[in-house]
């Protein structure tokens, strides 16, 4: 059996101190967070003003999350958000009718 494709970035997975299990737990109203991550899947909308911006799932060892890339932010890094890229991932928490998702605000690739 293999193992999770973010077991080769043990040194960064290791430093952070958030997972998406924890925020999953304890989900709190713009908490910031900087989470190494999976790119799942990727599904691509236009805004009213015809720019593309994504929901993202993405995961870690311990569960999955959906993320929003706004347009400026998709933009600059459109060719990374593919799934099967590991991103070490910036933003804020974000609950919205009981559903708790990531507002991404930078992204690096691993």
């Amino acid at each position: 059996m293999s193992g999770h494709p973010l077991d080769v970035y043990e040194s960064v997975t290791k430093k952070a101190r958030l997972t998406i299990a924890k925020i999953k737990e304890d989900p709190r109203q713009g908490m910031l967070m900087i989470l190494p991550v999976l790119v799942v899947r990727v599904r691509t909308i236009l805004t009213k003003d015809g720019e593309k911006m994504a929901f993202i799932t993405v995961e870690d060892t311990t569960g999955t999350l959906e993320a929003v890339v706004f347009p400026k932010l998709f933009k600059q890094h459109v060719t990374m958000i593919t799934p099967g890229i590991c991103l070490l991932m910036k933003g804020k928490v974000s609950v919205r009718n009981g559903e708790t998702s990531l507002v991404v605000e930078e992204l690096k690739s691993l």
